[in-house]
């Protein structure tokens, strides 16, 4: 492995295709685009279709920098990165995939769907592997009810199809505003958005050899965005620099972290854990009225 930045400038049909792995690791932030931004990303990549229809030298529609981490596992078969920046857009992009791969003409499903699957099972009763993978806490959410063939058009009554948390709830609703508006497309229409998607939308790929060179890059990046909380920066000093084994060890333990930040229903009680007293400490600890001793 070089000990050097690379780069790449690939299409979203060669970033989601053949056997890549895009990998969100545990101590990334929740799935938090709302319908707002996905309004806006399908809008924009509309507009550019539109275009490029009008155009004799089309131009590429460009959906901004990723920043990825090579794997540390280099004798498997699948190339997989860790996500340290771009999780939104991924996943989001492989939403509206799936949506059109389920709302085009029969004979172009297998197609799209290669750009969700790495490795698309003959047996209907095996699974198939997905380009993107999201926290163990969301990735059974993001199979089920979307990654799978046929499964944006899924009634959403089974129980396994519910979301559990609020990053899988803004999944769903991305999901929903996707599938309305390219229900009013017709079929070719939708087709042509496919395509323009694959083979015109871009992202420059920066892939960052370790870690510690990825999270320096990330905090130069995200530098006039969100504001990191301490929590990003500690999950990311502490969970980030470990081997692959080591950071699934620990994925459970974020995710129970991340399941005691969200608000609870009124009348519903958590279970003690480690979590909660935590969780209350920190309240103490941000009370005006604490007592100095």
């Amino acid at each position: 492995m070089t000990n050097q930045l690379r780069s790449d400038d690939v299409c979203v049909g060669d970033l989601l295709s053949g056997l890549h792995l895009y990998e969100i690791p545990a101590f990334q932030r929740d799935y938090s685009w709302s319908e707002q931004h996905g309004q806006r990303l399908l809008d924009d990549v509309v507009a550019a279709c539109d275009i490029a229809r009008q155009s004799s030298e089309p131009l590429p529609f460009f959906l901004g920098t990723m920043l990825f981490v090579d794997s540390d596992e280099p004798d498997s078969s699948v190339r997989s990165a860790l996500v340290v920046d771009g999780q939104q857009r991924l996943i989001t992009l492989t939403i509206l995939i799936s949506v059109l791969r389920d709302q085009v003409a029969a004979q172009h499903t297998h197609q799209l769907h290669a750009h969700i699957a790495i490795l698309t099972q003959a047996d209907p009763y095996e699974f198939d592997v997905f380009h993107v993978r999201p926290r163990a806490a969301d990735a059974r959410c993001l199979e089920r009810s979307i990654q799978r063939r046929g499964a944006t058009r899924l009634p959403r009554g089974k129980a396994d199809l519910k979301p559990a948390n609020e990053a899988q709830r803004r999944m769903e609703s991305v999901r929903v505003l996707f599938s309305k508006r390219i229900k009013n497309y017709s079929v070719p229409r939708r087709l042509q958005i496919a395509t323009f998607l694959l083979e015109r939308c871009r992202a420059l790929v920066l892939w960052a050899p370790d870690f510690d060179y990825a999270y320096r890059m990330f905090l130069s990046i995200n530098k006039p965005g969100q504001p990191l909380s301490d929590e990003d920066i500690v999950l990311a000093e502490v969970v980030g620099p470990l081997g692959v084994t080591q950071r699934r060890r620990y994925e459970t333990v974020i995710a129970q972290m991340s399941r005691y930040r969200e608000p609870q229903k009124k009348g519903r009680r958590q279970d003690k854990t480690f979590f909660t007293h935590l969780a209350l400490a920190q309240k103490w600890a941000r009370s005006d009225r604490m007592i100095s001793l």
